[in-house]
């Protein structure tokens, strides 16, 4: 069963990273990731921006007619 032998895999890989991260090493990562996205890495930034303050809300854009139509989160509202 090729798929059992994939998962057991991925859980071994899984367990030898968890034994081998430390807080010390997550905070490296995560300098190491602002740097990239305060040096230009739109990657980065988004991947930051997205931890950070969560994923933009879906919008809705409807044109026709004149009138545009925009669906914007509460939380977005109350941020402006």
């Amino acid at each position: 069963m090729k798929g059992d032998a994939e998962a057991r895999y991925r859980d071994r890989v899984r367990r030898l990273l968890l034994k081998s991260v430390t807080p010390a090493s997550i905070v490296q990562i995560i300098n190491a990731q602002m740097t990239l996205a305060l040096t230009g890495s739109t990657k980065a930034a988004r991947c930051v921006l997205e931890y950070v303050v969560g994923k933009p809300a879906e919008t809705i854009k409807v044109e026709g007619g004149g009138m545009k139509l925009y669906h914007i989160s509460k939380e977005a509202e109350e941020a402006v």
